[in-house]
């Protein structure tokens, strides 16, 4: 008996019309989580399914949300078969309201995976990785693996402060105003090792990538299980959190910054005053949002000097009476409010008028400010904000005879108190979008786990494909039907392009200049005359070249990473900061800081402000001395060896000069994955195979199918009937490389006799060559 239970109902099916589902392993080798079964069918309009589906069937319902997938399980005899989810697609009519039909369908764990995930971005995380930011933990992260063991350094090893060189901000003269992280400047300029130290916030964190997948599947219900993530090859591998804005420092008290929205138009009532009525939480890791008075809410005390920095942006759309007899006009306030008086001070505020009798828009835009400072400047003896004040924006209408709020931003950028990284990473970047860029990356397989609810295996292609149980089904095969054989590669592109994202530093944009083409691009040309077109493989991850560091020698090998610009102005070369794409770098550990042939120190100031103003780092070689820096590249190791890692699709030389080997993304993960599909040798065979429910229970696609002489995996099954033996047609793919056979000898087809299955079912004896 089949049954289908969504959430706590069991549908009515009809039972002369069984389920059927499909399988396909494509679904979980194209990066695209999408669910690896998945069928559509109708159910009757029952007492049953009415109560479920409600007024569905009625062009005027209301009551069922037809945009919503709900949580299903498919039972054979009563025990699971699949768990999923279901849709409603169409509602079939007779017109007469006597026959209704729902069609629905059902779709496997990694599409639930998908739509639990939604639209979050990164930066909407909660990683738990709070701590204090300080010159102390970004000493501690140094010691993360493989500088150290596999849980050293800060919080397990999570959390890394490399030395990245993000540029610097110039005067009107063109000289940096902070401390260039150089060996030596032609310009006579301050460098990190020569005078000013730099201060302890041009560091940036990243975040172990391992972590960051954890934590989105966790967040979705969901769990992995991965000897790859948890190997030598990926451990070290961390992405990068390095703000929203474009600026050379991380900014201070993240772990309470918060972005509050209102992006859809909402219509105010015109006469009377209000606060805007925010409606979405983009970021707010310490919960500091009021939703009821749409305010946020001070957690810590602060000063001008160490104050809340804060960013608003409304537009207001409004107008005065069509008789043109009164001037409208429309006032828009960025306020504090005292938690112990109550008493509001205006800090920002525009307004804007308007007697044309026609729609009229106003926008405020405050840019990043110092809330502290605009305090004082209005009127308070301290400037001091307290835990407990409140931040909140409000608008005043004058004559108005309409009035909307099309849009509003209130950021808390910088606060007192910890740092939380995930507030740095890019908050356009959607969590599944990062989910698919590693599985492309990498080329891994994610399937669920048939032992483990909610668990997925991630693999990489190579390591899944053929590990799986073994299984033969050559008594299973019908012999009355066509067995379809053709080249694998006919389904193929001619060209496939691996490629990953261009950012706009120099190294970036120089590469792109000599070549046309971004760093670290592998072009794959499959050289067959009978194929065409071509295929694009992205990521949204920024390709990383490198160079050594200003003013250091080639020979030194100094390498680091600059995400910034090489501008000509008029009298210098400007490396103005820029705000870089998400990356993906290797963990190098510890470097020794290399110039002209020589060991140097270089010195960090552990004050949160500009060295150059901190009375107590603020002379020459003040700070702590270092002879180290942490490195990150694309490279597994540095100097690069022979079976090291590169990011990259493809390695290239850069621009350190140094001698550059290894294996490229491509070779390392994808290479066995493409000469299977355009061997000339491969293919792809269909066969019409019977199954019943415990073949279709017990199989996943990393199982090794056996087939009269050959041995395959299997690509995809079509329209098999859930809860009966049926003829089903399954695509297979010839296995190339089959060394171990697991838990099974291969079958001798020397002399079996094997049992030809007809349409009825019936079985008929036979010898190998008779067929």
């Amino acid at each position: 008996m089949v049954q289908l239970k969504v959430q706590d109902t069991f549908l009515d099916l009809y039972q002369e019309e069984p389920l059927k589902l499909n399988f396909s392993i494509e679904d979980i080798t194209d990066a695209q989580a999408r669910s690896i079964f998945s069928r559509s069918f109708r159910v009757p309009a029952t007492k049953v399914n009415y109560e479920f589906f409600k007024t569905a069937f009625m062009v005027n319902g209301i009551d069922f949300d037809v945009t919503q997938r709900y949580d299903a399980t498919i039972l054979v005899d009563g025990n699971e078969f699949r768990r999923g989810q279901l849709r409603l697609e169409k509602i079939f009519n007779d017109g007469a309201g006597n026959n209704i039909d729902y069609q629905c369908l059902f779709l496997g764990e990694t599409t639930d995976f998908g739509s639990s995930v939604g639209d979050k971005t990164l930066c909407q995380l909660n990683l738990g990785l709070t701590h204090d930011f300080s010159l102390d933990n970004i000493e501690a992260s140094w010691q993360a693996y493989p500088e150290g063991g596999v849980n050293d350094g800060l919080l397990n090893g999570d959390v890394l402060y490399p030395l990245i060189d993000f540029g610097n901000t110039y005067d009107e003269d063109g000289n940096p105003e902070q401390s260039k992280i150089a060996y030596q400047d032609s310009s006579g300029h301050h460098t990190v090792f020569t005078s000013d130290p730099i201060n302890y916030t041009r560091f940036k964190p990243m975040i172990r990538v391992k972590k960051v997948m954890e934590q989105i599947f966790e967040e979705a219900g969901y769990t992995f299980t991965s000897d790859f993530m948890d190997s030598e090859d990926f451990l070290p591998i961390y992405t990068s959190a390095w703000g929203n804005e474009t600026n050379i420092n991380s900014p201070l008290g993240t772990a309470n910054a918060a972005r509050i929205q209102m992006y859809i138009e909402k219509y105010l009532t015109p006469s009377d005053p209000g606060t805007i009525p925010y409606d979405r939480i983009v970021q707010d890791p310490g919960n500091n949002f009021n939703e009821a008075t749409f305010s946020y809410v001070c957690p810590v005390d602060s000063t001008v000097a160490d104050p809340y920095q804060l960013y608003h942006y409304t537009t207001m759309k409004y107008a005065a009476h069509p008789s043109g007899t009164l001037i409208a006009a429309i006032g828009v306030q960025v306020k504090h409010v005292e938690a112990l008086t109550g008493v509001e001070t205006i800090i920002k505020s525009g307004s804007d008028t308007s007697n044309s009798g026609y729609i009229d828009y106003f926008t405020l835009e405050n840019l990043s400010f110092n809330a502290n400072t605009a305090l004082l400047a209005a009127g308070h003896p301290t400037g001091d904000i307290n835990a407990g004040d409140s931040f909140k924006v409000t608008y005043t209408p004058l004559n108005c005879f309409f009035l909307s709020v099309l849009a509003s931003w209130l950021w808390v950028e910088e606060t007192p108190g910890q740092m939380e990284p995930s507030t740095m990473f890019d908050c356009d970047y959607k969590q599944i979008d990062f989910v698919k860029d590693v599985l492309t990356k990498f080329r891994l397989v994610m399937a669920p786990d048939r032992n483990i609810p909610n668990n997925f295996i991630i693999e990489p292609w190579s390591n899944y494909i053929a590990t799986g149980g073994y299984y033969d089904w050559t008594d299973k095969i019908a012999l009355n039907k066509d067995m379809i054989i053709e080249p694998t590669f006919y389904s193929q592109s001619s060209r496939i392009v691996f490629e990953d994202k261009r950012d706009g530093d120099w190294l970036n944009t120089l590469n792109f200049e000599q070549f046309d083409e971004t760093f670290g691009t592998l072009i794959f040309e499959s050289g067959n005359d009978l194929l065409k077109d071509t295929r694009n493989i992205k990521t949204n991850f920024a390709a990383s070249p490198l160079t050594i560091m200003e003013g250091t020698l080639y020979s030194d090998n100094t390498p680091l990473l600059q995400p910034h610009t090489h501008t000509a102005e008029d009298t210098y070369i400007a490396h103005n900061p820029i705000k870089p794409i998400t990356r993906i770098l290797y963990y190098n550990g510890l470097r020794t800081f290399t110039g002209n042939g020589s060991t140097h120190n270089y010195y960090v100031c552990p004050s949160p402000y500009d060295a150059d103003f901190d009375p107590n780092c603020g002379g020459n070689n003040d700070g702590r001395a270092y002879t180290q820096y942490s490195l990150v590249t694309s490279h597994q190791d540095w100097p690069t060896i022979g079976n090291s890692i590169d990011l990259h699709w493809q390695v290239e030389q850069g621009y350190t000069r140094q001698p550059t080997t290894g294996r490229s993304c491509y070779d390392q993960f994808w290479l066995q994955y493409i000469n299977n599909l355009y061997d000339p040798q491969a293919r792809t065979v269909t066969y019409y195979i019977e199954l019943n429910s415990v073949d279709l229970q017990d199989f996943t696609f990393d199982d090794i199918i056996f087939i009269k002489d050959t041995y395959y995996y299997v690509q995809k099954i079509t329209d098999a009937l859930v809860g009966e033996r049926s003829l089903v047609k399954v695509e297979l793919v010839k296995l190339l490389d089959v060394i171990l056979i697991q838990n099974a000898p291969p079958v001798d087809p020397s002399q079996p006799t094997w049992n030809l299955i007809n349409q009825e079912f019936g079985q008929i004896d036979t010898e190998w060559d008779e067929l």
